[in-house]
């Protein structure tokens, strides 16, 4: 909670434990996400002679530009499809709580947001107070702590990775490279009630941690169409996408964990039957060296490894075991199944071998 936003919530119940004025509580800005949707955590408080008009039917309205001259985007009453944004009031009137989620908030809805309270016998009030918020086309990027961190060996690290979640539907998920140890993710409320996701990563460490890069990555799943973003990669639901870290850092001769998922072209869904096998290819995406096939035993392979992932499940991770000094390189990863579906993704992997 910012300074500027305690002064206003004292200022606001000092006036309303005296003389119960109207009053409203929610951020001052929110940071959203475009074809996601928004939490708005909100709470108001009306004069006491009002208490008596606050029952079954009230209502309430968002306005989007102004308090007065504001176009109404959002009206608790009306069916979804009457909303131009859609959403849904969670919060309880009657409790004096305004709490709203508006669904695929568009890219171009950046604005500051009113609250309109309607009585149902012709009674109404516009707050005066507003909350700002930014929509983005892109996700923000996960805030990892401590950023760098001096242990010595068998010592206890513990790394906190923390993502907003503007949409608590639909939280990110945080993945840890290179996978250290379990770890889970957990929702939790901020102190203006705004949603975020915490986790945290610990692991004994050793010498082979000696100055490894740790990568936290968050992704997040939007509503519009069931896109999926994340901080380093966007793809539309319907296309060919593959999600993997953009560097991996590894150790020669010791083995290394590949995250990989992806996405299928919706044509080519009930393509993907057993037994389906993944091959990773090193060097570039047409002109390179297969490394690693996951039908292939042990000895065949010039790199050896499993394919921990289920690709019906379309997950593709990979840990390759004992990666050579000269393994530095991009992987490009492969997807064949006994049928048509073939398919070489575009994306790659930089494994920096030390």
């Amino acid at each position: 909670m910012t300074a500027a936003e305690r002064f206003i919530l004292i200022g606001c119940l000092l006036q309303g434990a005296l003389s119960r004025e109207w009053a409203i509580w929610m951020p001052q800005s929110i940071e959203a996400l475009s074809g996601s949707c928004v939490l708005i955590p909100c709470r108001f408080e009306i004069p006491s002679q009002y208490d008596k008009h606050l029952v079954a039917g009230a209502k309430g309205r968002w306005k989007k530009g102004g308090i007065y001259s504001g176009k109404t985007v959002f009206d608790s009453s009306k069916t979804q499809s009457e909303n131009s944004i859609q959403g849904n009031m969670t919060g309880d009137l009657l409790k004096k709580s305004c709490t709203t989620i508006l669904n695929n908030v568009p890219s171009g809805a950046s604005d500051e947001y009113y609250f309109t309270l309607e009585f149902p016998k012709e009674l109404k009030w516009s707050f005066v107070s507003g909350v700002q918020i930014n929509v983005q086309d892109s996700p923000p990027k996960p805030k990892l702590t401590p950023v760098k961190v001096e242990v010595t060996e068998g010592s206890s690290v513990s790394l906190s990775c923390s993502a907003a979640a503007p949409c608590p539907t639909l939280p990110p998920t945080l993945t840890w490279t290179p996978r250290l140890s379990d770890s889970e993710d957990q929702l939790q409320e901020n102190q203006d009630q705004t949603k975020s996701v915490s986790s945290v990563l610990t692991f004994t460490a050793s010498h082979l941690h000696h100055g490894q890069k740790i990568t936290c990555t968050a992704l997040y799943k939007v509503q519009q169409g069931d896109t999926q973003k994340t901080s380093g990669a966007r793809a539309e639901r319907g296309e060919w996408a593959i999600w993997m870290p953009q560097s991996i850092e590894a150790l020669s001769g010791s083995c290394v964990l590949i995250p990989c998922r992806f996405q299928l072209k919706t044509e080519w869904e009930s393509e993907l039957i057993k037994p389906a096998k993944g091959i990773w290819k090193k060097g570039g995406m047409h002109i390179e060296k297969t490394v690693f096939d996951s039908s292939k035993t042990q000895s065949e392979n010039s790199i050896q490894g499993s394919m921990t992932g289920d690709l019906l499940k379309k997950s593709c991770t990979t840990i390759l075991n004992n990666v050579p000094s000269n393994g530095s390189d991009k992987y490009y990863f492969r997807l064949e199944c006994p049928n048509t579906l073939k398919w070489n993704f575009d994306t790659s992997v930089k494994i920096n071998v030390e």
